[in-house]
């Protein structure tokens, strides 16, 4: 309750501020917003903040919505890193300060912000309609979130300048409650919102398509970032001395840093976990062989295959992060090459593009393929009415033949029978046939 009486002051304080500021300075020859919402005789203080009432179209409030953008980026990067407890230096610091404060500042300012009407097609400018439409949508979301933020601002500040004596043993705050703080990516349901919101101000259709697309590489990218970032925190979760987990087996060494564990973490491609990861893949492509080319009847999709595509589309978008963490042969040399540095650019020279494409396309018509029909002209997004034709872009994903042959080769090696590797030859040419 304290802290919440903190924020509505500071929201107050803010308000009251801004308004000093544009009254500063104001003479007959300067004419200031604050004189321009002055009420006018006879009026009184709502009429004064009913004229402060912006336009969401508004170029300061499309900058203001870009800002809070970027600075939810900030978080879905920034926060799954915290469980590699990194040391947080002044600039994070800042960022971080300037987060809280942003989104401090926003609530107020949403009471000031107009809202359209889809079924009208306006824009609602009345100060009680806004207030009534903010505090039944984001208010108790924004309120909740700004809350713990300054709560767990306030106990990181305040950690270990309090004596046990004082009684004030609950600022001693664990690793576990700082994950509250994941809570600012719920803001991604509100950015999501916002980010339609700008991209209604976009005019070319053209422009409309590649900024869908980078949307979607963005998601891939950060989508492999929160998995690893799982993937290391399931690796150290509920270490103990008796537990030795791979992450700990990973640990760098003192005086070591950051490239070092992870180069720690390169796999043989040559063990068993990966060869199984690899029939996996396989086991995928043949599934698209078979199930692709079936579209020209286009079945009816029931959940099976739904479930089996979207497993397809994970599988291939996990495995682009896990080819920088996998050794490979060096045939002139007859060697395993586990250099990280070598093992990246070896990726990034040979499959690297071919997966990024595949993997953007894939996921571009699984997004249009859920959307499609929930989107409604008046939008001005036509791009989600895909025909047929384009769904046939997802044959691009058979291109991982390519691939594959290479893979079951080099699955064929770990092979010692020859009268097994003839059985295998004869079985793959009655499947290509």
């Amino acid at each position: 309750l304290k802290l919440i009486a903190f924020i509505l002051l500071l929201n107050h304080l803010v308000a009251c501020v801004w308004f000093w500021i544009g009254t500063w300075g104001n003479s007959e020859n300067m004419n200031t917003w604050s004189l321009e919402a002055a009420p006018a005789p006879g009026k009184g203080f709502w009429h004064c903040v009913s004229r402060l009432v912006s336009n969401p179209s508004s170029p300061k409030r499309i900058a203001y919505e870009m800002l809070g953008l970027l600075l939810i980026m900030y978080d879905l990067i920034w926060l799954p890193m915290q469980v590699f407890e990194p040391a947080e230096g002044n600039f994070f610091f800042v960022l971080g300060l300037v987060s809280s404060l942003y989104w401090t500042f926003d609530m107020p300012t949403s009471f000031l912000v107009g809202y359209a009407v889809q079924d009208k097609g306006i824009i609602e400018m009345r100060l009680r309609k806004i207030a009534w439409n903010y505090l039944r949508s984001w208010f108790l979301l924004d309120i909740t979130i700004v809350t713990i933020d300054w709560t767990l601002n306030i106990l990181d500040w305040t950690q270990g300048s309090v004596g046990a004596s004082e009684g004030i043993s609950f600022f001693r705050i664990g690793k576990a409650v700082r994950f509250l703080r994941l809570l600012r990516l719920l803001r991604l349901l509100k950015a999501h919102g916002r980010f339609n919101e700008l991209l209604e101000h976009v005019q070319s259709e053209f422009s409309v398509i590649v900024i869908g697309i980078l949307k979607l590489i963005a998601f891939i990218l950060l989508l492999n970032h929160l998995v690893a970032c799982v993937w290391f925190w399931i690796g150290t979760w509920g270490n103990s001395e008796n537990m030795n987990t791979w992450s700990l087996e990973a640990a760098p060494a003192p005086g070591k840093g950051f490239w070092h564990c992870v180069s720690r973490l390169v796999s043989n491609p040559s063990s068993p976990k990966r060869i199984a990861y690899e029939m996996l893949g396989l086991l995928l492509i043949m599934y698209d062989l078979i199930w692709l080319p079936m579209q020209v009847f286009e079945p009816a999709e029931g959940n099976f295959f739904f479930v089996l595509g979207l497993v397809s589309s994970l599988y291939w978008t996990f495995d682009m992060p896990t080819s920088f963490l996998v050794g490979y042969a060096v045939q002139d040399k007859g060697i395993i090459e586990m250099r990280l540095r070598k093992i990246a650019w070896n990726y990034l020279r040979s499959w690297f593009l071919l997966d990024i494409t595949i993997v953007t396309i894939d996921w571009t018509l699984n997004i249009l393929d859920w959307t499609q029909g929930s989107v409604g002209a008046s939008e001005g997004i036509s791009f989600f009415r895909i025909g047929k034709a384009v769904r046939f872009l997802r044959l691009l994903r058979l291109l991982r033949l390519l691939k594959a042959h290479g893979r079951f080769n080099e699955l064929l090696e770990h092979v010692q029978s020859e009268f097994s590797v003839i059985v295998i030859g004869i079985l793959k040419l009655i499947a290509f046939i």
